[in-house]
């Protein structure tokens, strides 16, 4: 019995089976039974049907018989109410559908914001913090155990946090991969929750697997709104992340003003590429023993609409993270090696392109195809290089090896290039097929400044050698530097003591005067 009023007040929560009166017992269970509303001198039970099957009944105490409009009446208004309580069941499964994850059994991201602008309509948010834990390389996890696997982890990790936090903090999964924790500061901080993450989780009771999460943090105290809240702690995350797996930053005004540069800069070019803002420098590649042009370094170069420069150390990590560097990357190649097509048709027909490579560009399926295609266009394999960083070389061995020699298949030439600045490991030089090297300019720099200055250039040098490797150097600036390279036997180098780099309609008069 879920409700009762007047004198049959006492019968509520006891059981059908546990009342006294056996003309409410009788009446109750015979309509339930019967199906259909039951109207008897006296005695009065309507029947109230569901589609989900969970009718129920009311009893109601008459004094006397009904009228047949009274009795019909009393149909319209039990199928009303029917009709009522079915919507009642429908919200409340869309209530639960948008504020409880099914598959991990806590509140949504519509529920944590609720709960945090809850938090900010009564003032307390003093000593209060939102944090956000993301899970390291899940969708690689998804993609080599499958979903179930995943689910699995997600399902591990919630209830590791409700476990360890479920009495004082608000747990909540608000992404795929991203579980939300609203608490007091001294509980939602890093020392608390990092060591939530060092034990492995137990899958399918055989399966250890160990977890990496980057997590950020944003106190209420800098904030207006929940979803504010939220995307300041995203924004600290993204940060931890710039430092590798398994970090975690707190969000300052100084974040959110980075951010939002970085922000007005990528709509800023998406827009030069589009309106062609953009434009590829040619710096001259020398020979050290000829002093004669072998060639050029195609780099990307941005003029605002201000005409000011942007450095592309500020543009090409935001391409990269954005995945616009693979369309700016095919213009760059095609534009180079029609600009190189040029010089040849112009009488320099030994001059070669080398062409940088970023990593995402590199790893993007289409790229074999993407450098087929320029080649073709320009009829020029032996000439062009494709210069690749060691963060490229150390990706995935087999995937990049298999790249290399196909793109060596075409007849392009392969450069490391800033070698020395990245991973310590060598054995990928012995393995890929490689024929440059190419010696970073903070080496070249410090070549002047003694003999221990000299001494990264000396051995870059000479393990090019005995890896049968050309080495070229980047960044001369100085007959001090070049001489030392000489001496060193470096065999290429480029840089400002040879010639800036200089505008495609510039490199036939450049070539006259120095060839």
């Amino acid at each position: 019995m879920v409700a009762a009023a007047g004198r049959f007040a006492d019968l509520i929560q006891r059981h059908l089976d546990d009342i006294d009166s056996e003309r409410v017992r009788g009446a109750i269970t015979r309509c339930l039974a019967q199906k259909q509303n039951l109207i008897e001198e006296e005695t009065v039970a309507l029947f109230f049907p569901a589609r989900s099957g969970n009718h129920f009944a009311a009893f109601i105490d008459s004094p006397a018989i009904l009228s047949e409009i009274d009795r019909h009446l009393l149909q319209v208004f039990c199928s009303n109410i029917a009709v009522c309580a079915e919507n009642t069941r429908l919200l409340s499964r869309l209530h639960d559908q948008a504020y409880l994850d099914r598959l991990v059994k806590l509140p949504t991201r519509t529920a944590f914001i609720e709960a945090i602008d809850q938090h900010l309509a009564t003032g307390t948010t003093s000593g209060y913090t939102v944090g956000l834990i993301d899970i390291d390389q899940f969708s690689e996890t998804n993609e080599a155990f499958g979903h179930g696997y995943g689910d699995a982890v997600l399902r591990g990790i919630a209830h590791r946090l409700d476990e360890a936090l479920g009495e004082s903090c608000r747990i909540a999964r608000i992404a795929g991969d991203t579980f939300g924790i609203l608490g007091l500061s001294w509980a939602v901080r890093p020392e608390k929750l990092r060591p939530l993450f060092t034990i492995p989780l137990l899958i399918d009771d055989d399966v250890r697997h160990q977890l990496s999460v980057s997590m950020g943090f944003a106190h209420l105290g800098d904030v207006q709104s929940g979803n504010d809240a939220v995307k300041n702690a995203y924004l600290a995350v993204k940060l931890a992340r710039t430092q590798g797996p398994g970090h975690d930053a707190v969000y300052t005004e100084e974040i959110g003003q980075e951010t939002r540069a970085r922000t007005h800069l990528l709509h800023s070019l998406h827009a030069a590429f589009e309106h062609e803002r953009l434009f590829v420098a040619y710096q001259p590649q020398i020979d050290l023993e000829t002093r004669k042009p072998l060639g050029f370094e195609a780099l990307m170069r941005w003029r605002d609409e201000k005409g000011e420069f942007i450095p592309p150390d500020r543009f090409i990590p935001l391409a990269e993270q954005s995945g616009l560097i693979n369309g700016m990357g095919r213009w760059v190649l095609r534009s180079a090696l029609r600009t190189l097509r040029r010089i040849h048709d112009a009488g320099w027909s030994d001059l070669r392109m080398a062409i940088n490579v970023s990593v995402v560009q590199f790893q993007s399926g289409d790229f074999v195809g993407d450098v087929a295609l320029a080649i073709g266009e320009s009829g020029l394999p032996a000439l062009v290089e494709l210069e690749i960083t060691e963060s490229v070389a150390m990706t995935s061995a087999a995937d990049v090896e298999a790249k290399l020699h196909a793109l060596k298949a075409l007849g392009v030439t392969i450069a490391i290039d800033d070698f020395g600045t990245g991973f310590s490991s060598l054995s990928y030089l012995d393995r890929l097929p490689i024929d440059r090297l190419k010696i970073d300019r903070s080496f070249v720099n410090n070549i002047g400044n003694g003999a221990e200055g000299a001494r990264i250039a000396e051995m870059i040098i000479g393990l090019g050698h005995k890896l049968d490797l050309t080495i070229i150097a980047e960044g001369v600036e100085n007959e001090e530097q070049l001489l030392l390279l000489s001496g060193l036997g470096c065999h290429e180098a480029q840089g400002f003591l040879f010639a800036k780099p200089l505008a495609a309609d510039t490199l036939g008069q450049w070539l006259h005067d120095n060839s």
